[in-house]
């Protein structure tokens, strides 16, 4: 099995692929050439976007078109529960592979999956 390389963008690089006119196609080709990772505080930042509704909404789409092609993690300061994680899936599992331990927290994945007004004003204040 080849490896794909794995792109980790942080917020200012998605601020700047927002604005390219293209966006849609260039997100397509990074998923096809990367497994794409995204940080849960680029989506914290994206929603604190409080200029507008529609900026907001686009930042929201770009992100979710590069998790679209990989996942979305915590950052490494919330190291202690990525190792309750590990933890908890190693005394449950004999065959535990680290590989296999899903590390995006249910409430993001929800938020990630939900509508695209699950970023709105209220959030973001």
């Amino acid at each position: 099995m080849d490896m794909v390389p794995v792109l980790i963008l942080d917020t200012s690089a998605i601020n700047h692929f927002s604005k390219e006119k293209h966006w849609k196609g260039l997100a397509a080709a990074l998923r096809h050439g990367f497994y794409t990772r995204v940080l849960a505080t680029n989506f914290e930042e994206v929603a604190a976007t409080v200029r507008s509704q529609e900026r907001r909404d686009l930042l929201v789409s770009v992100t979710r078109s590069l998790v679209a092609g990989g996942d979305c993690i915590l950052p490494f300061n919330f190291f202690n529960w990525l190792l309750e994680r590990h933890i908890e899936e190693f005394e449950k599992n004999l065959q535990y592979d680290w590989q296999d331990v899903a590390v995006c927290p249910p409430s993001l994945a929800e938020a990630l999956l939900g509508d695209e007004n699950s970023f709105s004003d209220d959030l973001a204040t």
